[in-house]
């Protein structure tokens, strides 16, 4: 019995063991295999973050070289998010010191609206908005929209620069709008001398000449503004369409001052050339040609009997300058700005030359930009004026 007893209690005590043994070695199972669990799971955390990291900065990328400017806010105009083209389109400043960084474009009236009403309607709105921006006016499409950003809502600001846009389009209707005027004049002059001479058949032939002879002007003045609109949109639509040459300047002014002998002669103006023959400028031959017509006879026009006439070039700082001087009537400060206008006639000197068409000066400048120069003026009130022309070096050698 006792014996018997014995193998019984060891036995219970191996199957025990056994029973232990065997759930040690399953919950280690169990625990590699969570452990593996974990593991896998650890690795799938973090390639989503790896992928999310990476759509991030994808995102960041697209953001960043969007042409809009972007800005999201949250409901206290905190800004959140902007973008690298909101601060080159608005060059914004922020408050450093503040970890929220308040958004200073939101501070516009007209942009604080926008965002109210699309918090309160939960609606995107698009409006125009015109603000000055550092003493420059600017026109903004602006567009808000209600959203979700980490977890609260914010408001996103789409903003596109359309100042130039909307400049182009006012430049557009001031061309129309100046260009049918100029003409309605002259058009309106020639039908009343033209239904004049209709109705009295039997009129004088000496006031008929005379009326003949105001046609013929007023036709000529016409044709000459046709004719210059026609080179200007020709100027301004052959962007780099014109074939560039190495031309000598001082033969170049020589060729076209000669053209000039008959009304230097009559007016006995005095000419003066100061270019060193062996100044070379790479440009379009016509469209040189074109600035010195127009900037030489703009120079006799206004120069009084016995004046005088300089164009002079000379290589300066990498540049290469062309000046026409004249000892004319000058042009008013105040004006300088606004005589590369099209159809803009100074007061000064419209007295001096009333059927000036307004548009030469327009077309050199046109032209000089599409030669890579600028051009800038200096003038005095019957003192004269200097038109000089500025080509980078580079461009011109």
């Amino acid at each position: 019995m006792l014996i018997s007893s014995g193998w019984g209690l060891a036995g219970v005590l191996g199957v025990s063991f056994l029973i232990l043994w065997s759930k040690m070695l399953g919950d280690r199972k169990q625990k590699i295999h969570v452990e593996k669990e974990l593991l896998a799971k650890n690795k799938k955390i973090k390639e989503i973050e790896g992928e999310k990291k990476e759509l991030e900065e994808k995102l960041d990328t697209v953001l960043s070289s969007m042409h809009e400017g972007i800005v999201i806010l949250n409901q206290k105009n905190h800004l959140l998010f902007y973008n690298d083209r909101f601060i080159r389109m608005f060059q914004v400043s922020f408050d450093e010191t503040s970890s929220s960084r308040l958004l200073d474009a939101s501070k516009i009236p007209e942009i604080r609206r926008l965002i109210y009403y699309t918090r309160q309607n939960q609606k995107e709105l698009t409006q125009t908005v015109g603000f000055e921006l550092y003493d420059t006016e600017i026109q903004v499409e602006v567009q808000t929209i209600p959203t979700q950003f980490r977890g609260e809502p914010a408001t996103v600001l789409l903003l596109h620069d359309i100042t130039s846009l909307k400049n182009s389009e006012k430049a557009r209707r001031d061309f129309i709008a100046n260009a049918s005027h100029q003409l309605k004049t002259p058009l309106a002059v020639i039908q009343g001398y033209v239904e004049t001479m209709v109705e009295d058949p039997q009129m004088d032939e000496k006031v008929r000449q005379k009326f003949l002879q105001q046609i013929v002007m007023r036709t000529q003045e016409m044709t000459t503004m046709i004719v210059r609109l026609v080179e200007l949109s020709k100027i301004e639509t052959e962007v780099n369409v014109l074939e560039k040459k190495r031309v000598a300047l001082r033969s170049a002014v020589e060729r076209k001052l000669s053209g000039f002998d008959v009304l230097l002669k009559q007016k006995e103006i005095r000419s003066e050339l100061s270019i060193d023959p062996s100044l070379v400028i790479h440009v379009a031959p016509s469209l040189l040609d074109l600035v010195l017509e127009n900037l030489i006879d703009n120079a006799i026009k206004f120069v009084p009997k016995k004046g005088h006439i300089l164009v002079k070039a000379y290589e300066e700082n990498e540049e290469i300058v062309l000046s026409v001087v004249d000892s004319g009537v000058g042009i008013p400060k105040d004006e300088w700005a606004r005589i590369f206008d099209r159809f803009y006639k100074s007061s000064h000197t419209s007295m001096h030359n009333p059927t000036g068409t307004g548009i030469g000066l327009a077309m050199v400048k046109s032209a000089v930009a599409q030669m890579g120069g600028k051009i800038t003026v200096h003038s005095e009130k019957e003192k004269g004026t200097e038109f000089q022309l500025r080509f980078e070096k580079e461009r011109a050698s």
